[in-house]
């Protein structure tokens, strides 16, 4: 058996791949939101549950989901602790933010 793979074969393989790897050949741009991200909102056509693309889709909405639970357990315990790369409260420890606590709770019981 013999093979004969000639240059023009692959003369454009990386363009290719990089179009074969991008979406929006083989989707279009509506399956974009406005933000960017991965939607079946404005696509056209109807997106098999089993597929690579379904998937990506699914898990960018658990993204999603997830960031907006985190931010509200933020807000919920009031984040004051660690570093401020979201504009979260930093301007106390966890331990100051306990001390003080403590520190009402005694004057209360007075």
């Amino acid at each position: 058996m013999e093979f004969s793979i000639y240059s023009d074969d692959v003369r454009d393989f990386d363009d290719a791949v990089d179009r074969k790897f991008d979406i929006r050949s083989e989707y279009g741009s509506t399956i974009f939101d406005d933000r960017g991200k991965l939607s079946v909102e404005n696509f056209e056509y109807t997106v098999e549950p089993q597929t690579y693309l379904a998937v990506m889709i699914d898990l960018q909405e658990q993204v999603d989901n997830l960031r907006k639970d985190v931010k509200q357990l933020k807000k919920i315990v009031g984040w004051t602790c660690g570093y401020d790369d979201n504009g979260w409260d930093v301007d106390k420890s966890l331990s100051k933010r306990v001390k003080s606590l403590e520190e009402q709770v005694e004057v209360s019981s007075e």
